[in-house]
């Protein structure tokens, strides 16, 4: 489990999110606090073969991301992996 505090180096610079893709209108927002993000990350070996993954975090919209028009979200994720 982590827990992170997310800013922007520059105040006038866009957010960016995923591949560096920005997100449209943060670079008209000045500030420099983005948000927060917890994070939870579980796997479990069942044995040599089978492992199970799971993955929950949470963003906190902060000040440039709410100014912006945007807000918090969720996102999960669960995996099973076979090896043979």
């Amino acid at each position: 489990a982590d827990y992170a505090f997310l800013h922007r180096l520059a105040r006038n610079d866009a957010v960016y999110g995923g591949l560096m893709r920005p997100y449209a209108g943060t670079q008209n927002v000045s500030g420099r606090t983005v948000g927060s993000q917890a994070r939870v990350v579980a796997s479990w070996a069942v044995n040599d073969h089978v492992t199970l993954s799971a993955e929950s975090e949470h963003l906190f919209a902060g000040n440039v991301l709410k100014r912006a028009g945007y807000g918090g979200g969720t996102y999960g994720m669960m995996s099973l992996t076979l090896r043979y």
